[in-house]
Parts: C-alpha cells; sequence; structure tokens
C-alpha cells in the first residue's frame, strides 16, 4: 500500500510539471520593441477584409489565442486550430491543415466562420501597434483588439 502511494504521488508531481512546463512555452504576440500585451491574451477580430470582400464581424464573434505552435480560438460558432510557426512578424503555415468543431449555426455566422478561417489559412504576417494586432497576408488584412 505504502508503495502504491508513492508511485501516485509521483505520478501526480510529474503531471503537475508537465502542465506547467508547456505554458511558458506560448507564443507571445509582441511588439517592434518586445512587449507583450497587458491583458489574457486573448484577442477579439474587430474589421477584416479578404481578397476585396469586407467581413461582417457583426455576424459573430471571433477571437484569436496564440498557443504554442498554433492560433487557437472561436471562429464565430465553433473551436479553431490553426497550426503557425512564428518568426519575428512572419507566420508560416506546417503541412498540418486547420482543425474545427463542427457545430452549425446561423448562415451569416457560418459564413464569417469561413472567410476567417480561410484567410487564416494563408496569411503571413502580424503586426501589433498599442493594443492593435493586425494579420495579414495577400488579400487579406485582419484586425484585434484585446478582449477586456
Amino acid at each position: 500500500m505504502k508503495k502504491t502511494s508513492q508511485t501516485v504521488g509521483l505520478m501526480t508531481a510529474l503531471l503537475l510539471a508537465a502542465c506547467q512546463s508547456g505554458a511558458s512555452d506560448a507564443l507571445k504576440i509582441t511588439d517592434d520593441h518586445g512587449n507583450s500585451p497587458q491583458h489574457s491574451g486573448e484577442w477579439i477580430l474587430v474589421a477584416g477584409q479578404v481578397k476585396g470582400k469586407t467581413l461582417n464581424v457583426q455576424d459573430g464573434k471571433i477571437t484569436l489565442k496564440q498557443d504554442k505552435d498554433a492560433f487557437t480560438g472561436i471562429s464565430a460558432i465553433n473551436h479553431y486550430r490553426v497550426p503557425v510557426k512564428i518568426r519575428g512578424n512572419t507566420i508560416e503555415h506546417p503541412d498540418e491543415p486547420p482543425t474545427t468543431t463542427l457545430m452549425a449555426g446561423p448562415m451569416e455566422a457560418m459564413r464569417l466562420e469561413s472567410d476567417y478561417l480561410e484567410a487564416m489559412s494563408v496569411v503571413n504576417n502580424l503586426k501589433r501597434e498599442g493594443d492593435q494586432l493586425t494579420i495579414s497576408g495577400d488579400g487579406i488584412e485582419l484586425q484585434f483588439r484585446p478582449a477586456r
């Protein structure tokens, strides 16, 4: 019995250590001076253009967080994950497709979500200036503000 409780204690300690080590590995969105945002790290889409089309951001709430190797968040209806590698202000997309949950919703929100996810799959640049984050690419500009 003593050996079992020691094993359980060791396993618990290892799991806690593993969970905590991942948190510090998260990529940080910084401005040109290396400053990180003074908020939770979650951003809200406030405006966007995709191939000349203005995104109707009022049709659904889109959030963005930057995990260790991906952008994640809510894309109007579903949770999403877009794998990325960030080097400075450059966004690279590995050979791994974006993933989402598979819920349906109002047509307008589904259209916004589709346009947003298509754009996030090909963007290649990010820039943060104060409380504004801009993610862009060929014919794409997405503007975010910090979630409050």
